[in-house]
Formats: C-alpha cells, structure tokens, sequence
C-alpha cells in the first residue's frame, strides 16, 4: 500500500510544508482463528522549505484487527534523522479507531 500526504507545521516546529510518502508492504496471517497482519512501512518527509528529506521512518510489527473499527498495532521503529548521530528506536503500542 502506498500512501501520500503533503502537510503544514506551525509552532514549535518552522512553518512550513512537507510531504511524506509511506509505503508498507503486509500479508495477512491468520494463527489460532486470529486475523494478523505482519507489516513492514518505511515513510520521508521532505521538508519543502529546506529542499531536503529531514526524517525518514521504519517501523515493523503486527495489526491485530478487533474489529472493523479498532485495529492494535505491536511494532519496533526506528526514526533517522538526516544529521550526523541522531538515530532513535523503540517499542510502538497504537490503537487504532476508524470512525
């Protein structure tokens, strides 16, 4: 799935606009009548204003659908910031609501 979003920041952060493109790559599985969906997603962001990518992310994990509203995600992600040294990785626990 390939996802695109072209977005504004104000306040803390300078104003201005950036894109951010994801793709992620997922299979669903299914393990004792449980519907999982293992994922991969990498996403940019290019910063319009200072005519680079500042940020990229990868995150990799499992969705659980509950239901067709609230989906759980249990993921590892790693966010690299475009300047020397700055790597951040963690643990991820989302819930996810569509309304």
């Amino acid at each position: 799935m390939h996802r695109s979003r072209v977005e504004y920041r104000m306040g803390q952060a300078p104003n201005g606009f950036r894109y951010r493109p994801a793709l992620e790559l997922s299979r669903k599985a299914s393990l004792l009548d449980t519907l999982l969906i293992p994922y991969v997603e990498a996403e940019t962001f290019y910063d319009f204003r200072q005519d680079k990518v500042t940020l990229s992310l990868i995150t990799a994990g499992i969705k659980w659908p509950i239901n067709s509203q609230f989906i759980v995600k249990l993921a590892h992600f790693n966010i690299y910031l475009n300047s020397p040294s700055r790597h951040v990785s963690g643990s991820l626990l989302a819930l996810h609501l569509k309304l």
